[in-house]
């Protein structure tokens, strides 16, 4: 409901909490991020080594890895903007792309009617239930159809994945998402046995903006190093 997603999510006093950290869902990973890497370096270990870095050291690794890249980047969009503005049909043709809308008169869309200037959106987790794209098994949690399928049911399969969005309101962070969860998983199920507290237990599941886990208990116990170098 629209008004109490009003109160609940864009409530001023939420976002200025949230602005502030005080009550950000990230703050507890942030607050534990600090006291590991004050305990890392005051530990004696460090001290002895005299590894410790001095703190202009870790501004510059810091701001090394914030502004990489960001001249040629900025000079990329500067030319866009540039030749988008000297070339007047390329910005309509934009702008018509980006606040695209049905046309006046109205369109009907996979068999449904929408009237004329309104915003279509679509809901991912109904694309990725629909079994003419990701197979009769679509509700299974099956990952072999990424590697087992044809050539062509691979290309429909990916040009319809929308876990991050899509065209201009894709998920600024795809990229480090991907990359963290294919350099975590790996590494993680290789070096522990994994399995659930109470295997008859469902997760329960909070459908927001984001749909956010709970009751996922998992035990972790250290594997026996498998192999030798």
């Amino acid at each position: 409901m629209p008004i109490l997603d009003q109160f609940a999510n864009k409530n001023p006093v939420k976002r200025f909490l949230e602005w502030s950290q005080l009550s950000a869902p990230s703050f507890a990973t942030v607050k534990f991020a600090r006291k590991r890497v004050a305990e890392r370096l005051s530990s004696p270990k460090t001290l002895e080594a005299g590894e410790e870095p001095e703190k202009p050291d870790l501004l510059a690794r810091l701001m090394l890895i914030a502004f990489a890249g960001s001249d040629n980047t900025a000079i990329t969009i500067t030319a866009i903007v540039y030749y988008l503005l000297k070339n007047p049909g390329c910005y309509k043709r934009l702008m018509e792309e980006l606040e695209r809308v049905t046309p006046p008169e109205g369109a009907h869309i996979l068999g449904k009617w929408y009237p004329g200037n309104t915003l279509v959106g679509c809901n991912a987790w109904i694309l990725h239930h629909r079994p003419e794209i990701f197979g009769d098994n679509c509700a299974s949690f099956r990952p072999e159809r990424w590697i087992e399928g044809s050539p062509e049911a691979l290309a429909k399969m990916n040009s319809c994945f929308f876990a991050f969005g899509a065209g201009s309101r894709v998920c600024i962070g795809r990229a480090i998402s991907l990359l963290e969860i294919g350099k975590l998983l790996p590494p993680l199920f290789r070096t522990f046995d994994l399995h659930l507290q109470d295997p008859a237990k469902d997760w329960t599941l909070y459908n927001n903006f984001l749909v956010k886990q709970h009751g996922v208990d998992v035990h972790f116990t250290r594997r026996a190093a498998v192999g030798t170098m």
